[in-house]
């Protein structure tokens, strides 16, 4: 049963897509709480209040890019489980989308790691038939 799907890069991609998407609300919820210290703390000693709320915007941002990219990895994985006949394309999308992550935190590292890993296993994965 195992040759019939790349249970291996799936696990691994999934994981991967959870800890992206994680990131990505832990930088979103963490920015307006960042953006309330630095305004208290900085602005009084000379940090004017726009650089802080190009810090928050930022943060925002790349919370949103975490956010999309886990959700995308996860689709990734979840089309390779149920789709493995296309896991050279999908194996490809889950390279990529893994590396971009880190735009937006890399799933704490380890989301980057383990999608370059399961991306990996999807493109040299081929069913036991063939």
């Amino acid at each position: 049963m195992s040759g019939e799907k790349p249970y291996t890069a799936f696990i691994l991609t999934l994981a991967a897509g959870a800890l992206i998407f994680a990131n990505g609300l832990v930088v979103g919820l963490s920015t307006q709480a960042l953006t309330n210290t630095l305004d208290y703390v900085m602005t009084p000693r000379g940090l004017s209040g726009s650089i802080v709320l190009a810090l928050g915007r930022l943060m925002f941002a790349l919370s949103v890019v975490g956010l999309v990219l886990g959700a995308l990895t996860i689709f990734a994985a979840l089309m390779l489980y149920y789709r493995p006949a296309g896991s050279s394309g999908w194996g490809a999308a889950i390279l990529v989308l893994s590396i971009l992550s880190i735009f937006g935190g890399g799933g704490f590292l380890l989301g980057l790691i383990l999608g370059v890993i399961g991306g990996s296993l999807a493109l040299g994965w081929r069913p036991k038939n063939s």
